[in-house]
């Protein structure tokens, strides 16, 4: 959940760094592998991330009640999509466009895929 990137949680800070860390990596190799002429078999190449939101996910339905349910009923009450958990499918449908011909002009870019979650902070 890349949120972490842009949110503090505590006791979260090897797992929020390593999220901020895929941001600056998308922007980095969108720059070194996009147009450099020296590496004529890369040019053109894309680079994006993305930012994944609380996910419906086995890793998450193994989260204990107790613990899962607040952070969803917060996440719910800040999506602007509706109270649901993103599919692996919804995922799947954003990395599929990236991958494809249609975001040919699209890099050094993270896609946040969390239901509006950003948008309130």
């Amino acid at each position: 959940m890349v949120v972490s990137a842009y949110r503090a949680c505590r006791m979260l800070t090897p797992y929020a760094t390593a999220k901020a860390a895929v941001e600056g990596l998308a922007r980095a190799w969108a720059d070194e592998l996009g147009a450099d002429p020296e590496l004529d078999f890369m040019n053109g190449t894309t680079c994006n991330a993305v930012s994944v939101g609380f996910t419906d996910t086995d890793g998450t339905r193994y989260i204990p009640p107790q613990v899962r349910d607040p952070i969803q009923e917060f996440v719910f009450k800040m999506q602007s999509l509706g109270p649901r958990l993103a599919s692996a499918e919804d995922i799947a449908d954003a990395v599929g466009f990236l991958c494809g011909n249609d975001s040919r002009w699209i890099t050094g870019q993270t896609i946040g895929l969390n239901g509006g979650f950003y948008k309130a902070h």
